[in-house]
């Protein structure tokens, strides 16, 4: 929540987990609350996918994402392992 945040900033903290994310409102949200606390990055999580992790990844206040399908994808079909090809899809998400 706001107040949440407000508290954190008042302590120091600038780096912030968003949980839930698509429950608090997702890119919607954030994007609301950097209007509010300019001086904040979130890395949200809940809800975020590699299906959508590129839509949070690109508001500037965002500086990560994190989630599940990280570390349980589907198997790859080369014979890579799983992780490190979810890693690497992950990576390219932010370029």
């Amino acid at each position: 929540t706001a107040s949440e945040i407000a508290h954190l900033v008042r302590l120091g903290w600038t780096g912030i987990k968003l949980f839930p994310a698509s429950v608090a409102g997702g890119p919607a949200a954030i994007k609301a609350f950097s209007a509010v606390f300019p001086e904040v990055s979130f890395c949200p999580t809940g809800g975020v996918s590699e299906a959508n992790a590129r839509e949070y990844l690109s508001l500037p206040s965002v500086a990560c994402v994190g989630g599940s399908w990280l570390t349980m994808p589907p198997a790859t079909s080369d014979g890579q392992s799983p992780i490190r090809a979810a890693a690497e899809r992950a990576i390219a998400l932010g370029r």
